[in-house]
């Protein structure tokens, strides 16, 4: 309370610096056994993470973001208890690997932050794991919540590294976890609760729409929105029929989906359910991130992904969470899609002597011939799609501006890695999340003898309409409070991408960002298109020119308009989020302003936030302007910074994971240091964007 009292009041802002000072990590030591409230440094590492590190977590959260909920001296409100800055850090203070994983997380933000030694960061990430380690192989421990925060912080910790390898190896522990979860019948039981609940509501208690949305209670607004999820929205979002009533499982036959029932008690603690919600939710939407990154499929099978609700209905502006929940959905399918349709465009591939070339009557607007539908969704503020159709491109371009370079002659070499960047075909689980008869993903069957290639095609051009029709079916659910403000309620602000779309809060603004990111993979996952993302990226660049230009003006509403403006944990971690959608059309982008635009204001956002992986989205943005020009189809570009590069890199042991470990002895299955997971030379460290940062050998 007294830290709180000190370093902070009702009138001043909240910044990254809150609790610390300069050199704060230099006489700090990691203990054994973490305990904040005895030790006054700890206290300040804590502190730091529930004020600053926590909230940059996720901005779509069920409640809201109060740091200073956890340092009341009265009791705090259920509706004010946010997940990470409330509810989890009481859980961490009687569990040791959480509150490591959450110091691990917090000390590391600091040295980034300030540019002083990650060590302390290091030692705390260690401890956490043997927590962990222990919490997975005890079978009262393994499902607990603050297991699977704990694990899931793990990984986030790699993001903050830009090390995405280690990233999606605990993702691919927390999805174990996950799938040992009864989550179809725990959202049985808390539907029957909660109508229960309802029905005993007096029916005018909150006729006052205002009331209830001045308190941002979703506990007593329930009836419209746990309630009220649309099924046959989501039914559209997924492309299968889905009931909740029948247990939240999915109509149609879906083989080889065992799960125990023992992860769900007889009585159905609530509040449990919804932080279990809240859990998966948040993991959904990094493994959605490593699948459309690395072009691998989804570490959980996607046929899972419904069992676990929405928690909240589409369009509602008190509950932006329940919108964004339904768009990972949506991204997930695109992300599937993506992964599985691939094997069928490599056998086009072949079929055409090895060489990606565009079918003699191609068209993108319909299924099928003489039948056009609108490809794109309308931009912001017009009630029709654009006048310009996908029609066959004629060259590959790198950013659809008029007159820009079309060379004609056969088209690149296809790149040897199918994502945004290489990677591995398959994140390797920790083996203490492995158990006997696990649940694990069925592997894919062989492609049969027998495979009929044009009805393949067409059963993918006909899914991929369906996925464009999802698309506009949500956007069309977007109410009118998600839409752009009109110009007169906020200050106008130029971009090199034209006027700054401005929305009623960042959240909102990063919805429509994620929307249009999701169109453009969309697109770029057309099943005429070639199978390696980066490839498609160029050839569909003027098909998506419309939507990265809108992605950028949304992020000009967000990024502050001053550059020395002081930045508060919130905008940062909005600006953060608009990163991702950045990096997806950045690297189309042609327009020099357009281009220094984007990598001067990633670059602050990197050195003003701490988030490594977000400086590596103008790396990789640079060095794919740079190819594109020496391939002759783009503008000359200079890069502005240095480039980490790694030679052999891509043959390296610590990349593999084959051969010896990172000193050329093989490890110990017994030893859980940290060891095991982090390399003693930060310059082998490879990050996805290799794929756009390498040397033409490495590729």
């Amino acid at each position: 309370m007294s830290l709180h009292r000190e370093n902070s009041s009702e009138l001043s802002m909240r910044r990254y610096d809150t609790f610390i000072y300069d050199g704060i990590m230099d006489h700090y030591r990691a203990e054994w056994v973490a305990n904040p409230l005895r030790n006054p440094k700890t206290a300040r590492v804590f502190a730091h993470f529930i004020s600053a590190t926590g909230p940059t977590l996720s901005i779509f959260e069920r409640k809201p973001r109060n740091a200073s909920a956890i340092f009341s001296e009265t009791p705090v409100p259920n509706y004010q208890q946010g997940l990470w800055t409330y509810v989890l850090p009481m859980m961490a203070l009687n569990h040791q690997g959480l509150l490591h994983a959450m110091l691990a997380l917090a000390s590391l933000h600091i040295a980034k932050l300030q540019n002083t030694s990650v060590t302390p960061s290091y030692k705390h990430y260690a401890y956490a794991l043997k927590r962990i380690h222990h919490c997975v192989g005890n079978r009262a421990k393994r499902h607990m919540p603050t297991t699977i925060a704990a694990t899931l912080l793990l990984g986030f910790y790699e993001v903050m590294t830009a090390d995405h390898l280690k990233w999606s190896s605990h993702l691919a522990g927390a999805k174990q976890l996950f799938i040992e979860i009864d989550f179809k019948g725990m959202t049985k039981e808390y539907r029957r609760i909660k109508a229960e609940a309802a029905a005993q509501e007096p029916q005018n208690l909150y006729d006052d729409c205002e009331t209830a949305l001045q308190e941002r209670n979703p506990n007593k607004t329930f009836k419209n929105l746990s309630l009220a999820i649309d099924e046959s929205l989501v039914s559209t979002l997924i492309g299968r029929k889905l009931k909740y009533d029948q247990f939240g499982q999915i109509v149609e036959d879906t083989p080889n989906r065992q799960g125990p029932n023992e992860s769900i008690p007889s009585a159905l603690d609530t509040q449990k359910y919804e932080l279990y919600q809240d859990l998966f939710w948040w993991y959904a939407r990094q493994d959605v991130y490593q699948a459309i990154v690395s072009g691998n499929k989804l570490l959980l099978d996607y046929s899972r992904w419904a069992d676990c609700p929405p928690r909240a209905s589409m369009g509602r502006a008190d509950a932006v969470h329940g919108t964004h929940d339904h768009l990972i959905l949506l991204l997930g399918r695109i992300a599937e899609f993506q992964a599985r349709d691939r094997s069928r465009k490599i056998k086009v591939m072949e079929a055409n002597g090895g060489h990606w070339r565009p079918p003699a009557n191609m068209d993108f607007g319909s299924p099928t011939l003489n039948r056009g539908a609108p490809l794109f969704p309308p931009a912001p503020g017009t009630s029709g799609p654009p006048g310009q159709g996908f029609g066959p491109p004629q060259g590959f371009t790198m950013g659809g501006g008029r007159g820009q370079m079309e060379p004609p002659g056969p088209p690149p070499q296809m790149p040897t890695f199918y994502g945004m960047a290489p990677s591995r075909s398959n994140a390797q689980m920790p083996s203490s999340y492995v158990i006997d008869g696990s649940n694990a993903t069925p592997s894919p069957k062989s492609d049969r003898s027998d495979y009929d290639l044009e009805n393949a095609t067409q059963a993918a051009l006909d899914e991929w309409f369906q996925i464009r029709a999802a698309l506009n079916t949500f956007k069309s659910h977007f109410g009118p409070q998600f839409q752009p403000l009109s110009p007169e309620l906020h200050q106008p602000t130029l971009t090199p991408f034209g006027p700054a779309l401005q929305y009623r809060s960042y959240d909102v603004a990063n919805l429509w960002g994620l929307y249009y990111m999701a169109y453009i993979i969309a697109l770029r996952a057309h099943p005429h298109m070639p199978p390696a993302a980066m490839m498609a990226a160029g050839i569909a660049a003027q098909q998506t020119a419309e939507y990265t230009r809108l992605i950028g003006q949304i992020a000009g509403g967000i990024v502050p308009p001053h550059p020395g403006q002081a930045l508060n944990p919130s905008l940062g971690a909005s600006l953060c989020e608009i990163s991702m959608p950045l990096f997806f059309a950045g690297v189309t982008y042609q327009h020099p302003g357009q281009r220094d635009w984007l990598v001067r204001h990633v670059r602050d956002i990197e050195a003003r936030t701490g988030w490594a992986s977000v400086g590596m989205i103008a790396q990789g943005c640079e060095t794919a302007w740079i190819k594109a020009y020496e391939a002759g189809r783009g503008p000359p570009y200079q890069r502005t910074k240095e480039v980490w590069y790694v030679e052999e890199s891509i043959n390296d042991s610590r990349i593999t994971r084959k051969g010896g470990h990172f000193d050329g002895v093989e490890p110990d299955p017994s030893d859980l240091s940290d060891k095991r997971w982090a390399s003693t030379n930060a310059g082998t460290r490879v990050h996805w964007a290799m794929g756009l940062l390498s040397v033409e050998d490495d590729i």
